[in-house]
């Protein structure tokens, strides 16, 4: 890692300025060295340390401990950064996969943890692994709380991520206990930014067959709540899926003009054991977006399964469509793992200046 990026890092940690000079000089000597690092898992500053920590592992044993791997591994790169953290070094395992406390922090109102996990019997873990909002946090007063993955190393194949809890009352966390528990996580995800869909704009159908449903979510400026009755809207009736849709994981199952307004319809099938969605854009003439007004989502219960299906409304007419080509944002994945993850310790003290 040069040193500059370190530099930057450490000094926007929170920590008394003291403890900043020992790291910056440490980091002076550091920089000599060069760390391997994962481009696009460099977030928060304290998060870059851990991910240099993580790129390091080569040389630990596939099998060891998250919470040696990283403490050691931090302790090479600065004993006073490592010091910075309070060690925690809980852990439970489920489904063959271990989740591991590594580490606390606490300035203020906030909590920062630090969390690993390991699939020691499989490749269930890799760099997209997301814990999908499976999370709940026990403490006794209210928070707000987020969660990002901030490194994966493929080696170990360790995966850690950066809980941020913050109590919504203002007044500081001054430790107690806490618990930390997951239930699953999705991995094997993929991203399809900007892709053109081949469809032909001028081939749309202006009197497709529609159906009134129960829409079970909306969204977009447009959407109108008030304006349907027990929550009823028009959508288009299910077609077979486009082959010539572009994204595994998500169905184009209908496109036509409704009372004036072009419907996009895409379909979820299972959509409990993933988190794929999406939307569509066009694109004119002059290069400029034309995002869609609403979307609404509703189910189809079948004895194999549960079906989700979208409509994304335009207000675009037909003339309009000869300059445009349509474009999309699709997220999907492809493997949810399910356990049963708990860990409670104490929520110490920070470390003193």
């Amino acid at each position: 890692m040069e040193y500059n990026r370190l530099k930057t890092a450490v000094m926007d940690i929170r920590m008394p300025e003291e403890m900043q000079t020992r790291i910056l000089n440490h980091a002076l000597v550091q920089s000599r060295r060069r760390f391997p690092h994962h481009a696009g898992f460099w977030r928060s500053p304290a998060a870059v340390l851990i991910e240099a920590a993580l790129c390091m592992t080569i040389a630990v044993p596939v099998l060891a401990t998250s919470s040696d791997t990283v403490h050691n591994l931090m302790y090479q790169i600065s004993p006073s950064v490592a010091q910075f953290f309070q060690p925690v070094r809980q852990s439970d395992e489920s489904n063959g996969i271990r989740m591991e406390v590594i580490s606390a922090h606490l300035d203020g109102n906030t909590a920062d943890l630090y969390i690993t996990m390991q699939d020691l019997i499989g490749d269930r873990i890799d760099k997209t692994t997301d814990l999908y909002d499976s999370y709940t946090i026990d403490i006794p007063f209210d928070t707000s709380s987020h969660c990002e993955q901030i490194g994966y190393d493929a080696e170990t194949g360790i995966v850690t991520f950066l809980v941020s809890i913050t109590r919504t009352d203002g007044h500081p966390i001054d430790g107690g206990k806490i618990t930390f528990a997951a239930t699953e996580f999705l991995s094997r995800k993929s991203v399809y930014d900007g892709i053109e869909i081949p469809l032909d704009l001028n081939m749309i159908e202006t009197a497709p067959e529609t159906q009134h449903v129960r829409f079970t979510g909306a969204s977009g400026m447009g959407a109108k709540y008030a304006q349907h009755k027990e929550r009823m809207f028009e959508a288009l009736v299910p077609g077979k899926p486009d082959k010539r849709f572009p994204v595994d994981g998500i169905d184009l199952t209908g496109i036509g003009f409704v009372d004036g307004q072009l419907h996009i319809q895409t379909s979820v099938t299972d959509p409990l054991s993933k988190d794929n969605h999406g939307y569509f854009y066009f694109v004119d003439g002059n290069g400029s977006q034309i995002c869609y007004d609403a979307s609404y989502t509703f189910q189809v219960e079948t004895s194999d399964g549960r079906t989700d299906y979208t409509d994304y409304l335009f207000n675009i007419t037909p003339e309009q469509l000869a300059t445009c080509k349509l474009y999309g944002n699709f997220w999907t994945s492809s493997l949810l793992t399910q356990g049963d993850w708990k860990v409670t310790f104490d929520l110490g003290a920070d470390v003193p200046e």
